[in-house]
């Protein structure tokens, strides 16, 4: 049995805070066997055998990490602790240098990097905002981030920032749309895309898909990765 995906589990208790804790799990469904050695590629470790066997990106189970924030860079530096790996939340370090670049920088010579966005507004009906991915391209390239994640939500419109993840009706017109834009979004990229689940308050009368049902046609249609966020679940139920 084959799969063209890969999903993810996360357990987020502060929802991003800066404190916060946040661990990253990959479920890898169907997993070829482990093996006990390990293998080094462009600076980051990770388990032989631990992919998925018919998966379009042949993504790697990277094992548990936690939200990278600057509360954690002293320790993390001074340390180097035995975590697998670490997620950035791409706005905070796009296009910037300084102390925060250089940080991000030396941990993702010796972890992998994934990151998260908020700002992709992948459920949008503005045009993608291509400046927005060239610079997550940019980004991603220099810590060398085995994919890219963001939230299938909108986060504005006629070219406004809201500065929020908007929820958006669940149809097959919506899902269609969504899997051309992620489509294309890994085009440019030229890495994977992981779409996370919305934290949704209200539901639109028009959705006639349930969420868990758009989230794995998505991935299929798609043949993106899926994030599923444990806190969202709760908090749309």
């Amino acid at each position: 049995m084959g799969a063209r995906s890969s999903q993810g589990i996360r357990t987020d208790p502060t929802h991003d805070g800066q404190r916060g804790f946040r661990a990253t799990c990959p479920l890898l469904a169907p997993v070829l066997p482990k093996e006990k050695g390990v293998r080094s590629v462009a600076s980051q470790t990770v388990k032989e055998g631990s992919c998925l066997s018919n998966n379009l990106w042949n993504l790697p189970d990277l094992g548990l990490g936690i939200g990278l924030r600057t509360v954690h860079f002293r320790h993390i530096l001074e340390t180097w602790p035995d975590i697998d790996l670490f997620e950035a939340i791409t706005e905070n370090f796009m296009d910037t240098e300084g102390r925060p670049m250089d940080v991000l920088t030396r941990i993702a010579e010796r972890y992998p990097v994934v990151l998260h966005g908020v700002s992709m507004s992948i459920g949008s009906t503005d045009p993608i905002n291509r400046t927005y991915l060239a610079g997550v391209k940019r980004l991603a390239a220099r810590i060398r981030a085995p994919w890219v994640s963001d939230h299938l939500c909108w986060t504005g419109v006629a070219g406004r920032n809201v500065h929020d993840l908007l929820p958006l009706p669940l149809t097959e017109d919506s899902l269609q749309h969504v899997v051309k834009r992620v489509r294309t979004i890994q085009d440019v990229l030229e890495r994977p895309l992981v779409v996370e689940n919305p934290s949704s308050y209200l539901e639109y009368n028009a959705s006639t898909i349930p969420e868990w049902e758009f989230m794995v046609r998505l991935a299929d249609e798609a043949d993106c990765g899926s994030l599923l966020d444990v806190n969202n679940v709760c908090m749309s139920a």
